[in-house]
């Protein structure tokens, strides 16, 4: 694969390209969103044994709020510092210690966004959080126990809330629920 020419078609919030890709001799266009770097973090009061969420709206969503993971845009190239900072501006929590779990693409077939994701522990409360209003976040705070964890439903989060805690052992991981579902065909249910 060549990339042959780049054209930005949009500059704005999020910058859409426009790629004239080669291969083989032949060529075709391929646009991606160029979005860079990301945080986010699974967040957990030691005190309270509770998970700590961030509420708020997602175009993408039918135009709904769902409950996610605290994050933000990258920021001076520094993961772990952008982190501390968002903890703070989201959820009014300090950051007692900043652990990386994993990064990876988010999903490179479309979007640039490569996202480090943390598992942070907080046990005091330096601020309401909600966000920074300048900047148009309207952002309400959710702390669920491992029980509300349990409860939430799929549709009320997003894909990498849903990976972190299966990772975590907070929700049935993937690879169980999947294998289930498949050695036993009876219990399928819509879908695939």
């Amino acid at each position: 694969m060549k990339i042959i020419n780049k054209e930005v078609l949009s500059d704005r919030f999020l910058k859409l390209h426009m790629y004239n890709v080669e291969h083989n001799d032949s060529m075709f266009e391929r646009e991606f969103i160029d979005v860079g770097g990301t945080v986010c973090a699974l967040v957990h009061n030691i005190h309270t044994d509770k998970f700590v969420f961030v509420k708020q709206f997602r175009p993408g969503t039918a135009n709904s709020d769902i409950v996610e993971l605290p994050g933000g845009w990258l920021e001076n190239d520094n993961p772990v510092e952008t982190i501390h900072n968002e903890i703070i501006e989201e959820v009014g929590y300090l950051p007692d210690k900043i652990e990386k779990m994993f990064d990876t693409y988010f999903v490179p077939g479309y979007s640039s966004e490569h996202i480090t994701v943390f598992y942070v522990r907080v046990s005091k409360k330096i601020s309401e959080g909600g966000g920074i209003q300048t900047e148009n976040e309207y952002i309400d705070i959710v702390e669920l126990s491992r029980s509300d964890i349990l409860n939430l439903k799929h549709n009320e989060t997003d894909a990498k809330t849903l990976l972190v805690l299966s990772m975590a052992n907070l929700i049935k991981p993937f690879y169980i629920y999947n294998f289930n579902r498949m050695s036993n065909p009876q219990k399928r249910v819509g879908g695939c």
